[in-house]
């Protein structure tokens, strides 16, 4: 699962330093408020394949 991280929490995320990143992982729920689910094809699951049509909607009817 990709991590979803807002900008702010870029820096602290990539600090070497930093012992503990568990706290960034908390849900940011404006963030996530903007995210849109969708179910797309199973050519998604495949790195060689990179087209506009892997984000078409599948499987719903319009």
């Amino acid at each position: 699962m990709p991590l979803v991280l807002p900008e702010d929490r870029w820096d602290a995320w990539l600090d070497p330093e930093r012992t503990d990143p568990t706290a960034l992982l908390m849900p940011d729920e404006e963030l996530l408020a903007e995210l849109e689910l969708r179910p797309v094809g199973r050519a998604v699951g495949n790195v060689r394949n990179n087209s506009p049509e892997l984000v078409t909607r599948v499987g719903v009817d319009a």
